[in-house]
């Protein structure tokens, strides 16, 4: 047990309360009590200063561990598991409130890199990042990501759909700059995925298609891909071996073939997810993608 006359010295961390104390092993020597306390207090307070750096570095280390396990450690942006963490919460607080949920990708992003190399196609991303950054941070209901490679996803909410959605198409057909070292590289963007909003009954009537889902599908414009359709049920769309799994509201992407207009069939991914509409009542987001390459899906 501590003797009572020990040098002590007490502080808070992490919430919780740490002592420190020293004293001779065979107690003080009266005649050199004064001297001895005096030379052991410079001394706690030399160790108890030691200690308070090595828990500042622990904590300091811990909050570096704790925010690369979230982000990108390129741009700075959340990874995959940051991302979506975010997402669960925001649609956790905020219900059923309408958001936008965007891909965006570097046109010819492999071809880049092998003409410039890959030192600059790192710096290219990072000024992707940044850009997305100025332009899209508006409120604390905007995350992004980089989802490895030259892939970004962005969402936002708590604000207007419209504004947003040319917001995300002026930035998107814009043509982004990098300077450095005096060169400007040039470079473009595009959204690789379509949006099909359907109604969530058997039929899955199309209510809307953006046009790289009218694209996909093989029409000049939607109201040919209407007219085309039997009431304009998305399900014509899908191959009948594939039509099952795509209707069940869920997020994680399934693989399909959607038949264009021509007959032929296109590898695609399709994210699923059941929405309130106040208009139609529920409804079905399917995010459709197209899988680059040959292949039974």
């Amino acid at each position: 047990m501590v003797d009572d006359y020990a040098v002590s010295y007490a502080f808070v961390w992490d919430g919780g309360l740490w002592k420190l104390s020293v004293m001779p092993h065979h107690g003080w020597h009266v005649v050199n009590k004064l001297k001895m306390k005096a030379g052991m207090g410079l001394l706690a307070i030399f160790m108890a200063a030691g200690l308070f750096a090595a828990l500042l570095s622990i904590y300091g280390n811990k909050r570096i561990a704790q925010y690369a396990a979230v982000h990108d450690p390129l741009t700075g942006l959340y990874n995959r598991i940051g991302f979506e963490k975010k997402v669960r919460q925001w649609k956790k607080a905020n219900g059923d409130k309408i958001f936008l949920l965007a891909i965006l990708d570097i046109d010819d992003f492999k071809t880049f890199n092998d003409r410039y190399g890959h030192l600059l196609g790192d710096q290219v991303l990072m000024h992707l990042a940044g850009s997305m950054y100025d332009i899209f941070k508006i409120n604390r209901d905007t995350y992004m990501e980089r989802n490895g490679g030259d892939e970004f996803l962005l969402f936002m909410g708590g604000t207007s759909i419209r504004e947003l959605e040319k917001r995300l198409m002026d930035f998107s057909q814009a043509s982004h700059v990098l300077t450095l070292e005096g060169k400007k590289y040039r470079y473009t963007l595009h959204i690789p995925g379509g949006v099909f909003i359907c109604t969530s009954n058997r039929e899955h009537r199309i209510l809307y298609a953006n046009k790289e889902a009218v694209r996909l599908a093989g029409y000049p414009s939607l109201r040919e891909l209407m007219s085309h359709t039997h009431e304009g049920r998305f399900e014509e769309l899908v191959h009948t071996d594939d039509r099952q799994e795509l209707f069940i509201g869920r997020e994680q992407g399934h693989p399909f073939r959607m038949i264009t207009q021509n007959g032929s069939p296109r590898y695609c991914r399709g994210n699923s997810r059941i929405v309130f509409n106040n208009f139609y009542g529920k409804v079905i987001y399917i995010l459709v993608m197209e899988i680059m390459k040959e292949g039974k899906v």
